[in-house]
């Protein structure tokens, strides 16, 4: 779920409570917020969002 952007970063609130900054580099977690990383190998498939 999108919560705010600043410019063309977005920032994203996942649903097990870990901030993520969707940029055009990719999808990056927010460290020192939310303690909900996966386990190596054990990875989420990120859609890109659309390009405005």
């Amino acid at each position: 779920m999108r919560v705010s952007s600043h410019g063309s970063v977005h920032y994203l609130r996942c649903v097990c409570g870990q901030w993520l900054a969707s940029h055009r580099g990719g999808v990056s977690p927010v460290s020192g917020v939310g303690a909900c990383l996966p386990p190596p190998g054990d990875h989420l498939e990120l859609i890109p969002l659309p390009e405005e």
